[in-house]
This record gives structure tokens, sequence and C-alpha cells, in this order.
């Protein structure tokens, strides 16, 4: 889990830290990486969008819910990877 503390909110290191995590792995020839979060963790989906993840669902709710995120987000990619 990435956290960082309130007054630091904001600054990218979520992203930084991701980045740097998903170097590491790179660097250790690891094929794939997963996330798991919550539907209601925004900013830490946005930071997983703009690293390149995407939603893989693997329960029928989670189709409608992350229509919900993406109209949340005006993202309309996100709804083009979404079955049906």
């Amino acid at each position: 889990m990435v956290g960082v503390l309130p007054s630091y909110s904001g600054k990218k290191l979520g992203y930084i830290v991701s980045l740097a995590a998903l170097q590491q792995m790179f660097r250790e020839e690891r094929k794939s990486a997963v996330l798991n979060t919550d539907d209601y963790r925004i900013p830490a989906i946005i930071t997983y969008l703009k690293l390149g993840f995407v939603p893989q669902i693997v329960h029928k709710s989670h189709v409608q819910r992350w229509r919900q995120i993406a109209e949340m987000l005006g993202n309309a990619e996100i709804i083009k990877q979404l079955p049906g």
C-alpha cells in the first residue's frame, strides 16, 4: 500500500514511488504486476491509470463500478476497455 502524510498529498509522491517500484520490477525482469485498490480511492486509481494499468473485471459488479469511475473521471477510454 502506498500512502503519504496529508501535508504531502497532491505532490505526486504516490506516482513516483509506484513508478520506482515498477522500474525495479523491470530490472528484475518480472513479467507482470497486479494492483488492488478500492473504488473509492480515486486518487490512487488516477495514479494507476497514468502508469498504464487497466481495469480487470473479476466480478460481475466490476463493470458497473468501473463505468461509474470512468464517468466521474470523464475518462471514456476506461469504458471502451470494459466488456459488454
